[in-house]
């Protein structure tokens, strides 16, 4: 959408309009209303206990573990995916540099459609398939992405686009069920830790081995690690629809406590 704006209208509408979006952003955050009393136990804690506390319940908890895990492999991926589409630009479809613009929106269109379904996804499938459906997006995305043909990297754009809002959707929704509300913000802060400095460290490595490395290999290592974390999840995690677990708790008697007792889970 940003490369038609640009093309019909021109640069400065396109910066004034997405000045207005982040404006609008801050506005509607601001107009949020919500008082909470800090827990005594947070004020006494600097941040790395925090953190650190995060990465204990990630770590004890077998789910949480393993998607961080698979989530670990795609940021490395996508890390490496902020160079080589330049590479599949010129070296594949040889086309100018502006070209990437048309592939960005057809990333936005997958994101777009996936955006509205992942929500269906996670309620009738569970997080688990859901993230899975995202992997194997961003695997087929990747690989096609490899050919030197517009009608191969046109639907593995939009598959690319696609497998994002699955992934963080079904992360983030699996970690907000999973972790009591006292430790949400711990648990968060260790996840972004996690995940934020592999994948800066997976941009830094993607920019200098496109120098050095064919693009198609890069593409093919991308597609092997969504690959490989889509099957990690479906070999390690349970998966229970989000209706199931709300109808389950629906179920249970007043006053019944919680089972505390869980199906094994392969770490």
């Amino acid at each position: 959408m940003g490369a038609g704006v640009l093309s019909a209208f021109g640069l400065s509408l396109l910066v004034v309009g997405d000045a207005a979006t982040f404006a609008l952003a801050a506005l509607l955050i601001a107009l949020i209303r919500q008082r909470e009393d800090r827990p005594q136990s947070a004020q006494q804690e600097e941040t790395g206990a925090q953190i650190a506390a995060g990465f204990r319940y990630i770590a004890r908890t077998p789910a949480l573990r393993q998607f961080t895990v698979a989530a670990l492999l795609a940021v490395v991926a996508f890390g490496f995916c902020e160079s080589v589409l330049f590479a599949v630009v010129d070296a594949g479809l040889h086309r100018p540099p502006t070209f990437l613009g048309v592939l960005g929106s057809l990333q936005g269109t997958g994101a777009i459609a996936a955006g509205v379904a992942a929500a269906v996804s996670m309620r009738r499938a569970g997080e688990g398939r859901t993230v899975m459906l995202g992997l194997t997006c961003a695997a087929a995305g990747f690989f096609l992405s490899a050919a030197p043909s517009l009608l191969a990297v046109a639907p593995g754009a939009v598959l690319i686009g696609a497998s994002l809002p699955l992934i963080v959707a079904g992360v983030m929704t699996l970690f907000q069920r999973r972790t009591p509300a006292s430790l949400m913000g711990r648990t968060d802060a260790a996840l972004n830790v996690l995940i934020g400095v592999p994948q800066t460290v997976a941009i830094a490595a993607g920019a200098a081995l496109i120098a050095l490395v064919d693009y198609r290999v890069i593409l093919a290592v991308m597609g092997a690690l969504m690959a490989a974390s889509a099957l990690y999840l479906a070999t390690r995690t349970t998966h229970q629809p989000i209706e199931t677990v709300a109808t389950a708790r629906l179920a249970q008697e007043p006053g019944e406590e919680t089972p505390t007792t869980a199906p094994p889970h392969r770490g």
